[in-house]
């Protein structure tokens, strides 16, 4: 019983923290939704700050497994990263909630950089920033080209998954379905021609 309550802590947990964001959240209103007394929630996690990151390391594991699973069914590093990013847009689709609530991460760490103890997405894009940089065309990029290229390309899933409420209301229904479903293939094609561009893009055009 005792594992189970706090798997639904998490998981409610997550479902707020993505619709509210880290600082929208209260504990009461976790323990409310799994239907324990706040002193429940705390014998399980210290602090808000404790079950969020229980949040996203649960979302960090599940992001490094997929790289896991990549790397070991493809020696080439390029089929290990289109593999990579088929499978981060389907789970993405699937569970929209972390995709928001990483979104959020992001807007609301600056205030909480300074005293995060543990940046648990760093082994993820630690991890695609090396299987980029043993592409042929990238062997010579800094960190810094390896990131932006691998950044962009995540940002890409993660706006074209939260975006839909929007663009189904400027395009409509027909135009969004069909948006959606040649995205897969689109972000195919973007992986390709950033692991065939190399790094030299980022040279200045002169």
């Amino acid at each position: 019983m005792g594992n189970e309550t706090k798997i639904n802590l998490i998981k409610n947990a997550k479902n707020l923290f993505a619709k509210r964001g880290f600082y929208g959240v209260s504990l009461a209103s976790i323990a409310e939704k799994t239907g324990v007394t706040k002193q429940a929630l705390l014998h399980y996690f210290r602090n808000k700050e404790s079950l969020y990151g229980e949040v996203l390391g649960d979302i960090s594991n599940s992001l490094n497994s997929i790289v896991i699973s990549s790397i070991n069914e493809n020696k080439d590093p390029k089929l290990q990263l289109i593999h990579i990013f088929d499978a981060l847009l389907k789970r993405s689709l699937l569970e929209k909630e972390e995709t928001m609530l990483l979104m959020r991460e992001i807007l609301d760490n600056k205030n909480r950089s300074d005293t995060s103890q543990k940046w648990y997405l760093k082994d993820f894009l630690k991890s695609l920033t090396l299987i980029l940089n043993k592409t042929p065309n990238w062997k010579n990029a800094s960190e810094a080209e390896l990131l932006s290229s691998i950044y962009i390309l995540l940002g890409s899933i993660e706006y074209s998954v939260i975006s839909e409420p929007t663009l189904n209301s400027i395009y409509g229904k027909k135009i969004y379905s069909s948006f959606k479903n040649n995205f897969p293939q689109s972000l195919r094609n973007m992986v390709l021609i950033t692991v065939n561009q190399g790094c030299e893009h980022f040279k200045e055009l002169k």
